[in-house]
């Protein structure tokens, strides 16, 4: 058995797709069959566990099918699934749809025949439905990362909560997508900023942009004024705290790069440029956040002179 690399794009779960793929020495005609036999889901499958067709007796394109999911926290939910491809003995393929319709997750069986045996490829897709992040950002302000659950997420969303675990496995996984879908938008335009010219203008401008951006984007603020352990970072994916980790790389990279071009490297320097462009527009903007009051108009203007002073 051969687990397929996963490929993540995106927000790094609408569209991040992982597989299986395994030989056997069935025919690829005996493995159509089977994995198109629906009601046999329940045998092998540790999540789903009975399925039926709903407007056909068969794979079909358009075909309909129920499938009941049990969760490890015991909830239990009904969705409907719709058939995309159906080609015998080759290729089986459907859709999950989420709460409002739309293809929460897309499943795929690609079948062949090579000189040795048959081959079979298992996949999975997350999305384009809603991943369910919009909504866990919605929970983080009043609760706090507390507030993030999977069942809090399903009831904003409107959806049952198997929606939201076709999307995520557990809660830290919920959480570590909810962190590193903020910081990848932050990170955007911060280190855009700490790469303008001249570079005398790059602390200021990347200093500007801390709070313009928190400005525009008040509930994503909010969840960057935590840390990564206050959202269960301990027990995230080692996918996700590998991504943690080049996140919080490419900021020290672009930062060492600034005080190259500046032509001051030594770790006075760094310190300056960090305080100049990441601690001091970080603490107005926590200042006003946990005072419950909106940043002042002046705010932009006021980090960057801090930023021009501190940077030098």
């Amino acid at each position: 058995m051969e687990f397929l690399p996963i490929e993540a794009a995106g927000d790094a779960v609408t569209g991040a797709t992982t597989g299986v793929e395994v030989r056997t020495v069935a025919t690829p005609v005996e493995v159509y069959d089977l994995v198109t036999d629906v009601a046999r889901i329940g045998e092998w499958s540790p999540e789903c566990t009975a399925a039926a067709w709903m407007n056909a007796s068969g794979p079909a394109a358009g075909a309909r099918f129920e499938a009941r999911n049990h969760y490890p926290d015991g909830q239990v939910s009904r969705v409907t699934c719709v058939v995309t491809r159906a080609a015998r003995p080759h290729t089986f393929a459907w859709d999950v749809l989420d709460g409002t319709g739309r293809p929460g997750s897309r499943w795929s069986y690609e079948i062949t025949r090579d000189a040795r045996s048959t081959v079979v490829r298992h996949r999975f897709t997350h999305g384009p439905g809603g991943t369910g992040l919009r909504d866990a950002a919605e929970q983080n302000p009043d609760g706090g990362p507390g507030a993030v659950t999977m069942t809090a997420v399903a009831r904003s969303a409107g959806a049952p909560s198997g929606s939201v675990y076709h999307r995520f496995p557990g809660r830290p996984a919920l959480l570590a997508a909810l962190w590193l879908r903020t910081v990848d938008r932050f990170q955007q335009g911060f280190l855009a900023a700490l790469d303008t010219d001249p570079p005398s203008q790059a602390a200021p401008a990347a200093a500007r942009h801390v709070i313009e951006w928190s400005r525009a984007h008040p509930q994503e603020a909010r969840i960057l004024l935590y840390g990564p352990a206050d959202f269960d970072h301990p027990n995230w994916p080692e996918q996700a705290r590998t991504r943690l980790a080049t996140a919080n790389d490419r900021v020290a990279a672009a930062l060492r790069a600034l005080a190259a071009r500046l032509g001051r490297s030594s770790p006075h320097d760094l310190e300056r440029l960090t305080l100049a462009a990441i601690d001091i527009p970080y603490a107005t903007v926590r200042r006003h956040q946990s005072a419950g009051i909106p940043l002042p108009a002046y705010a932009e203007d006021l980090v960057t002179s801090c930023a021009i002073a501190v940077a030098g």
